[in-house]
């Protein structure tokens, strides 16, 4: 009998994770459909036409200006979309289940704001996207609930490890939650190497297809990788502290910035079109003056990488500013999407502004700026370093962990704690 059984959940797992494998090259084309989309449109609306017509300040003015007015009018028609990534998992505990009535709606309020160059990642997006996609296809499948449970969360594990090509990403952020925090997937006391199988297979799928997509049509997505030659010396981990604590206060300037947002966006939350062309208006004139403060800046670390020694520190200092103030004017006036991408641009400019100043090893300063402000806001050392892993040389790895690790325990100013146990 014990056999039986045995054999029986043999053939479950491996009809599951062939249904998960199958998922995730689903998930991997939908993802990179929906990027190159995304590209395609952002290139005609950004560089075809104001490079025909001039005048890029005022044409940036006035695009930024109409994406307000459009996504306003969608709010006020549709609802608020896209939902973050926090809200579709809250939303999915709760209800047991994501909407996905109306995938049409939830991309159409993904595309808009990127599109109309608003200082955010595609990840909230792409998350509800992919999350409705896997609700779908478990109420389809005859399986029983904990089985269809187990397929849906592998299909978001593969989705979010797609958009950061992070494959651990989904995996050890489910391992790693606060006190007051649920796991997103699975809990890791009930872990089995069954279910790692499972996601294994949506995960792998996903980035197969993914890839080989970019690699045959162009496009793709995702933090680049960024290479610098030579190791960090004792000269440079003399400057480690500082360059973590920088990143650390580029974190609490983020989190202050947000606070300080959403108390203003209050009289606007039910007036949809105001509330969506004051961002729309803000995002206009900071990208006029800047349009590095635009989108959600991982196609641009590359160009940032190769340029930051021919600009001024002070400009490298406010471009990380005020794209963070950008990424929270977008957040809390309507313009919804995800803050990842734009907090990584942020921190590795600040990163390169202070291997200027000190004559520190570029990446090393980069890679501690980035993971010092990564951390303090996520507070998860191992998830911080599965999603920036990939971005950076395998010899960074100590620098890396130890600069997320020490951001995740430096208590939050007061004010901000008592926000973020809200």
């Amino acid at each position: 009998m014990n056999t039986m059984s045995k054999k029986t959940k043999t053939v479950s797992v491996a009809s599951i994770a062939l249904y998960a494998l199958l998922l995730g090259i689903l998930t991997g084309a939908i993802v990179w459909i929906v990027l190159h989309l995304l590209s395609v449109s952002t290139n005609w609306i950004w560089t075809v036409i104001p490079s025909a017509l001039g005048h890029r300040w005022l044409y940036t003015l006035l695009i930024c200006t109409l994406g307000g007015l459009l996504i306003g009018l969608f709010q006020q028609k549709y609802g608020i979309f896209p939902d973050t990534m926090e809200e579709v998992f809250a939303k999915l505990k709760q209800d047991g289940t994501y909407d996905y009535h109306h995938l049409p709606v939830l991309i159409i309020g993904m595309l808009l704001p990127l599109i109309f160059g608003g200082s955010l990642g595609p990840e909230a997006g792409l998350t509800g996207i992919i999350t409705a996609l896997c609700c779908y296809v478990g109420d389809h499948l005859k399986y029983n609930v904990r089985e269809l449970r187990e397929l849906e969360k592998s299909g978001f594990a593969a989705a979010l490890g797609v958009v950061f090509r992070a494959p651990l990403f989904g995996l050890v952020n489910n391992f790693e939650h606060t006190h007051d925090e649920e796991p997103l997937f699975f809990d890791p006391k009930e872990l089995k190497i069954s279910k790692i199988i499972i996601y294994l297979c949506a995960i792998g799928g996903a980035l197969l297809v993914s890839e080989s997509l970019s690699k045959w049509f162009g496009g793709g997505h995702g933090l680049p990788h960024l290479a610098w030659p030579g190791h960090a010396g004792l000269d440079d981990w003399i400057w480690f502290p500082v360059l973590v604590a920088a990143g650390i206060a580029l974190g609490w300037f983020f989190q202050i910035t947000e606070r300080a947002a959403h108390r203003l966006s209050v009289p606007f939350r039910d007036h949809r079109v105001v509330s969506c062309l004051i961002a729309g208006i803000g995002m206009g004139l900071l990208g006029a003056w800047n349009p590095l403060t635009m989108f959600s800046g991982e196609a641009k670390l590359l160009h940032l990488a190769s340029r930051w020694q021919s600009v001024s520190v002070s400009f490298l200092i406010l471009t990380a500013l005020a794209k963070m103030i950008a990424t929270n004017l977008c957040l809390s006036f309507g313009w919804k999407g995800g803050s990842i991408f734009p907090i990584i641009y942020c921190s590795a400019s600040l990163g390169f502004a202070l291997a200027s100043l000190t004559g520190v090893l570029p990446l090393f300063a980069v890679v501690c700026t980035v993971a010092g402000a990564y951390g303090s806001i996520m507070r998860k050392p191992l998830t911080v370093t599965a999603v920036l892993f990939l971005c950076f040389p395998i010899r960074f790895i100590l620098p890396l962990l130890l600069s997320a690790y020490l951001a995740s325990i430096i208590p939050l100013p007061k004010a901000e704690k008592n926000q973020a146990e809200a």
